[in-house]
C-alpha cells in the first residue's frame, strides 16, 4: 500500500518578513493520520490532504477554522442569523472532513502536481516534475528524464523531471518544494509551501502516527527563492 500525506501552507505578503518566516520555520512537515484509527477505505493508495494559512506573521490555522473565520467575515453580506451561520459552518466542514482521506484503486488514478509514482520492483519510485499549467513561480529547470521519450507528454520539454527517491516497503519519504502565485480574481500575490510525505506500507496497516514516529528514510527539496 501507498500512504500519501499532502500538506500545504499558504501565506500573504504581510507574512512575509523575520516574524513571519520564524513562525513557518516552526511549522510541522508532518501530521497523524487522524482517520487511520477508523476502518480504512479499500484502495492500493491512500491520500492524507491537509491545508493551513498563515494569518499575519505569528499565526497558522487549518483550514476548517480558516472556513469558519471567512464566513464569520461574511455574515453581514450574507444576512444569516448566528443560527444559520453556525449550521453554514458545521455544514462545510464537514464536506472537508469527508475528502480529507481518500483512496484510490492503484497509483494510476493519481492526479497530484508536480508529482509522479511507480512501482519499483516491491516498492515505489517517487518523481517531481515541474507542472507548468498547474504551477507558479520560480520554474524549476533542470534534467529531463523523459526529454526524448515520444510516448512521455514531457517528450523535448525544458522542464525539471527526475526521481526524488525509491521506497522500499517500509521506508518513507518527503518531497517540499515551494511556490509563488497570483490570484486571479485580484491579482494578489501569495506563496505556498508543499509538503508531500510518503509511506510504502503492508495493506491495511497504517498507523496514525507512520509520518511522526521517526525521520523519514530520504528527504528531497526544490525550494526557490519567492521575493
Amino acid at each position: 500500500m501507498l500512504v500519501i500525506q499532502s500538506v500545504t501552507l499558504v501565506w500573504y505578503k504581510e507574512s512575509r518578513g523575520a516574524p513571519g518566516a520564524e513562525t513557518r520555520a516552526r511549522f510541522p512537515l508532518a501530521w497523524p493520520i487522524e482517520e487511520a484509527a477508523a476502518p480504512l477505505p479499500p484502495g492500493e493508495v491512500l491520500v492524507h490532504s491537509l491545508r493551513f494559512s498563515q494569518q499575519g506573521p505569528g499565526e497558522i490555522i487549518p483550514e476548517l477554522e480558516e472556513c469558519r473565520r471567512g464566513l464569520e467575515r461574511c455574515q453581514p453580506r450574507l444576512s444569516l442569523s448566528r443560527k444559520e451561520l453556525e449550521k453554514e459552518v458545521a455544514r462545510r466542514q464537514r464536506e472537508m472532513k469527508r475528502v480529507r482521506l481518500l483512496a484510490y484503486p492503484d497509483y494510476t488514478c493519481l492526479n497530484l502536481a508536480n508529482l509522479t509514482f511507480r512501482p519499483a520492483g516491491e516498492g515505489w519510485e517517487v518523481g517531481f516534475w515541474w507542472d507548468e499549467r498547474r504551477s507558479g513561480l520560480p520554474r524549476r529547470r533542470g534534467r529531463n528524464r523523459d526529454y526524448n521519450d515520444p510516448a512521455s507528454r514531457l517528450y523535448r520539454k525544458d522542464v525539471l523531471n527526475e526521481t526524488a527517491f525509491v521506497l522500499a516497503p517500509g521506508q518513507t519519504g518527503r518531497v517540499l518544494w515551494n511556490e509563488r502565485r497570483q490570484s486571479g480574481d485580484d491579482g494578489i500575490w501569495y506563496y505556498q509551501l508543499h509538503v508531500c510525505n510518503v509511506a510504502v506500507l503492508p495493506e491495511g496497516e497504517v498507523s496514525p502516527g507512520i509520518f511522526l514516529d521517526r525521520e523519514p528514510d530520504f528527504v528531497y527539496r526544490q525550494m526557490g527563492e519567492l521575493y
